[in-house]
């Protein structure tokens, strides 16, 4: 759904999740993900401009051109983009305490962020790919064992 940027068919997995959500016993999303879901599907009643916006693909972002089906979570891509060069080695964890030095770094860091992907790409070098550990691998078949028998 988000990859298309089609917003029903994201309602509709939402709530499709919900269930799930519990038997994995995600305490944060089994809080908020219902009232979420709840809150979207009244929003063509309590704030139609917004569902219009939502409804034509503007809850997520394309980055490359040409590739229709490789459109990103707003939230992710900021993940993917600023947040990810202030969280690496360099970043913001364990740089100062101090009040200043923090402010600075937060203001310049989507500055630094595109001059690090230029230097990526103009060194022809790929961005760092996520791979999960042994350990999450373990955890995610047990998840899906837990929530087949149920």
């Amino acid at each position: 759904a988000t990859r298309e940027g089609n917003w029903q068919l994201h309602i509709d997995c939402v709530q499709a999740m919900i269930p799930y959500i519990f038997a994995y016993d995600r305490t944060n999303y089994s809080r908020y993900l219902p009232v979420y879901w709840g809150d979207m599907v009244n929003m063509p009643s309590s704030h139609p401009e917004a569902h219009s916006l939502l409804e034509s693909g503007l809850f997520t972002v394309q980055r490359s051109k040409g590739i229709t089906f490789g459109q990103v979570a707003d939230d992710m891509t900021i993940e993917q983009t600023l947040n990810r060069q202030t969280k690496t080695s360099g970043g913001i964890t364990g740089f100062s305490l101090r009040p200043g030095a923090v402010e600075r770094w937060f203001v310049t860091a989507h500055d630094r962020a595109a001059i690090t992907d230029c230097c990526f790409d103009l060194a022809g070098l790929n961005k760092r790919k996520i791979s999960y550990s042994n350990r999450k691998w373990q955890q995610n078949e047990r998840d899906i064992h837990n929530v087949i028998e149920q």
